[in-house]
Order: structure tokens, then C-alpha cells, then sequence
């Protein structure tokens, strides 16, 4: 790398004109635009307005993609420092160092990811957890509060994270219930359009435990509530929650679909409940 300072009034001279500056960034994917922006004060200035990198994402939003990996563990299983970033093009592999760290007594999990985002929750060391929605590519860290930090322990919990489709507006979820015999479940959310979580409480819908994980999907979370058998777990139904109604559903899963292993997934813009046998 060069040691040249580069000139700052040269690039304000420019010969070409903003507009085409700004079709040419357009055509670059964010890493290089990243790159771009620490090369000198006039770059960083230009490429760093927030509605500018707004139409820069949704306009790069299906030309490039990175794969983040991390072990679907409970929150209580210690975990690396660290995420992997798989490029499905080249197939490169990259550590992701996370924006916090971790005693030997703390822990940290995904919650989910949209958008280049993800949200996670972790305590440093200790009881008091925190959530986080992190952009590992713009190294950008938003701190929340988590709910569940003022409560007790939780019978049933769940979260879930995601934004609505072509806006920059994402939600966090969380539900518990303390005791299984509660008659109400409670719900506090997250829109980062208004920076701030409204809780209340809705009907029981008799569930027993639902899965870590979650998807998001047209302003709505959904989990599997898990029923306990005589040897294990088995799937029992698909919980939804709807942000804006703030009401719960509960969509029966049928007897034939429930095998060995269940997760949800979106694919082609459906959401999907997908199941197979163990393979041995």
C-alpha cells in the first residue's frame, strides 16, 4: 500500500460530475463503497449520508450476499468470539469479530438476521443480558435493552428479529410466560422507527415451549411450540405473532409432516415447515 497521503483538493477537482460519481458507486457492491469511504475526508463525506446507503442496500440487495454461520446452540452454551461469513460466489471465509466480549461465564446467541443485520443477545458475565443488532459489513452497533433482564425466570420465552420488506424499519420480539398455568402470555416489541418497546399482554394459547429459533416474515414472528413425549420433544403447532394486531395464532402442524427433526424457513417468498426422518 501506498504511503502518499492522497490529496484532498484532488478530489474535489474531479472531472466527473457527481451524477456520475454516484452511478458508478451504485454499480460497486457495499464492501468496496466501505473501502472507498476511508481513502480520505471528501470520500467519507460523500458516500456516508444515511439515505444514501439506504438506496445503496436496496439497490444491491439481491447481487450480493454473504452466508453467516453460527451453531444453533441454547443461550446458556458458551460460545466463540467470533461469526463466520461464508461469500456464496467464491466460497471465501471470513471471522466476523463480535462488537462485545464475553468472560468465561457469559454467553451469546443469534436471535436472527435480515438485511445485513443481526441480532443478538449476550451478557458479558452473569444473569443481565443485553441485545444488539450489529451490520458486521458496516461495522455499525445498535444497543437495546432486553425485557427479559427485568423479569424472573420465564417458563416459556421466545425472540425474533426481522424488518418489513423494502423499508429500513426492522422489529424485535420477545414473549414469555412465567408459569405454564398463566392465563396470558406477555409481548414486548421493538420498532426502530420510533427507537422504542411497547409491552402488553394477550390471550393463553396453551403452549408449552417454544423453539429457539424463529422467522420473520411480512410483520410477523413465528416459532414451533414443542409438546413434551415420553422420550422427547415432538413439534406440536406453529405460533405466530402479528406486530401491528399484536395477537397471537396458533396454526396446527398436520400429524404426517411431524418427523424427527422441524425448522422454518422462508424460500421463494413462502414461509415453509420443513421435516425429515434422522438419517443414520
Amino acid at each position: 500500500m501506498s504511503d502518499i497521503t492522497p490529496n484532498h483538493s484532488f478530489f474535489q477537482d474531479q472531472k466527473l460530475p457527481n451524477e456520475l460519481m454516484m452511478d458508478i458507486f451504485f454499480k460497486a457492491d457495499l464492501k468496496t463503497l466501505m473501502q472507498c469511504r476511508v481513502l480520505n475526508k471528501f470520500w467519507n463525506e460523500m458516500l456516508s449520508p444515511y439515505s444514501l446507503m439506504k438506496e445503496l442496500t436496496f439497490k444491491n440487495m439481491d447481487k450480493y450476499t454473504s452466508l453467516f454461520i453460527h451453531m444453533e446452540l441454547p443461550p446458556w452454551e458458551n460460545s466463540t468470539m467470533n461469526i463466520t461469513s461464508i461469500d456464496p460466489i467464491d466460497g471465501a471465509v471470513r471471522s466476523c469479530e463480535l462488537p462485545f466480549t464475553v468472560s468465561n461465564i457469559g454467553w451469546w446467541n443469534v436471535i436472527g438476521s435480515d438485511y445485513g443485520n443481526i441480532c443478538i443477545r449476550y451478557t458479558i458475565g452473569g444473569f443481565l443480558s443485553e441485545l444488539i443488532v450489529w451490520n458486521p459489513l458496516m461495522k455499525c452497533v445498535r444497543f437495546l435493552s432486553d425485557p427479559a433482564s427485568k423479569q424472573c425466570c420465564q417458563a416459556i420465552f421466545g425472540y425474533a428479529f426481522g424488518y418489513i420488506q423494502n423499508t429500513d424499519n426492522y422489529f424485535v420480539v420477545y414473549v414469555s410466560k412465567r408459569h405454564f398455568n398463566d392465563k396470558f402470555l406477555q409481548y414486548h416489541v421493538f420498532n426502530s422507527s420510533q427507537g422504542s418497546w411497547i409491552n402488553g399482554t394477550s390471550k393463553n394459547l396453551r403452549l408449552h415451549r417454544l423453539g429457539y429459533h424463529s422467522v420473520f416474515y411480512q410483520a410477523k414472528a413465528f416459532w414451533i411450540n414443542w409438546v413434551e413425549s415420553t422420550q422427547y420433544s415432538v413439534a406440536n403447532c406453529v405460533v405466530m405473532f402479528d406486530i401491528y394486531l399484536c395477537e397471537f395464532k396458533k396454526i396446527k402442524i398436520p400429524r404426517k409432516a411431524i418427523k424427527d427433526f422441524q425448522y422454518l424457513i422462508v424460500y421463494e417468498d413462502i414461509l415453509c415447515f420443513v421435516s425429515h426422518e434422522r438419517f443414520i
